[in-house]
């Protein structure tokens, strides 16, 4: 049974008819192991959405569809997954921190909903089970779940992740950048849009290990966040096809023009003559430099944004979700996928 100081320390909040006992003075989740980030609750209402889609696509290879809420705190993205999409999906949230798995239980007994719940590491519950629809709401490093999320997500499975805390998301640590995604960043004016691309990469990386390729649904940088959704192929023939996706890209830190280098495994003489900009010629010195290696290829599928912008009509968020989706589905459809939405 709690003391009264454990009961004092809880605080109720509501998101979306969900209500949840989260801790009332966490400030970080480094502080503590139930912490609620209300500043991504429009990231985890379009997840839902996403799932909602997914479930009328009918390409789930398990019925009811396998979810997994992989890092679960307070429960929060698994629990708006039941409460909306009720019996087309069995549910399973889960959390390493035995803090967190209880108040989970707790928060999914108030709201009446059955899930599964269980105090388990994410990755070896990721070796060990197969899900097709998985969602790792990251504080920390993402790159360390990706081997293992791609271990046993079946054909046309999803992953959605999000991160908020990550080097990667704002080019302020280059180094820890380099050690867990392989890649150089730098600051830029598209910084977000390279944060995604640069873990993009390591995404067809981990995929491609297990004969795996993916193609990118969606990607959302919103506040001090980043949302990438994905879809797996399975064959050494798309591993391939999302590899070659990989590339470096060079940039002039005069202008900031860019360009990604073509894919070739021949050296180019002149790297900065691929620049559309003259700076290089006018300028003394050196003023482009190499970022990178990292994704190349789509970030978002216009007709997939489409459709969540048409599910999303029927969820409680769908006001806050529509000007979001709109600029999405209308910068997808302006810029052929090649420019992310900033959503500030």
């Amino acid at each position: 049974m709690a003391s009264k100081k454990e009961e004092a320390s809880k605080k109720c909040v509501t998101e979306y008819y969900v209500t949840l006992l989260v801790d009332k003075y966490a400030t970080s989740p480094k502080k503590s192991e139930v912490f609620y980030d209300k500043e991504i609750a429009l990231n985890r209402s379009l997840i839902t959405t996403v799932l909602d889609v997914y479930v009328k696509s009918s390409k789930s290879c398990f019925d009811p569809v396998r979810c997994l809420d992989g890092i679960g705190a307070s429960g929060v993205t698994g629990l708006l997954w039941k409460k909306h999409i009720c019996d087309n999906v069995a549910v399973t949230i889960n959390d390493s921190r035995v803090k967190a798995y209880e108040r989970i239980k707790e928060n999914a007994e108030l709201n009446h909903l059955d899930v599964e719940v269980l105090n388990r590491d994410t990755c070896v519950l990721l070796h060990e089970q197969a899900y097709n629809f998985i969602s790792l709401d990251c504080h920390t490093m993402a790159a360390h779940y990706l081997d293992s999320a791609f271990r046993n997500l079946p054909k046309d499975g999803i992953l959605a992740i999000t991160t908020t805390d990550d080097a990667a998301l704002h080019a302020i640590m280059p180094e820890i950048v380099l050690r867990n995604y392989e890649g150089f960043v730098a600051r830029t004016f598209y910084s977000k849009e390279l944060a995604v691309r640069l873990f993009l990469a390591a995404v067809a990386r981990a995929a491609a290990r297990y004969n795996k390729g993916l193609i990118v649904l969606c990607s959302i940088a919103f506040k001090s966040s980043f949302t990438v959704v994905v879809t797996v192929k399975r064959g050494s023939a798309h591993a391939n096809k999302s590899i070659q996706n990989i590339r470096k890209l060079i940039h002039c830190t005069m202008c900031e023009d860019r360009t990604f280098y073509p894919l070739t495994n021949y050296p180019i003489e002149l790297p900065s003559s691929l620049l559309g900009c003259g700076c290089s010629r006018n300028f003394p010195g050196k003023v482009a430099i190499e970022l990178g290696p990292m994704w190349s290829g789509s970030i978002f599928s216009e007709e997939f944004l489409v459709a969540v912008h048409h599910h999303s009509h029927k969820f409680p968020w769908k006001v806050k979700a529509d000007l979001l989706l709109r600029q999405l589905v209308a910068e997808a459809s302006y810029y052929h996928n090649t420019i992310l939405i900033r959503f500030e």
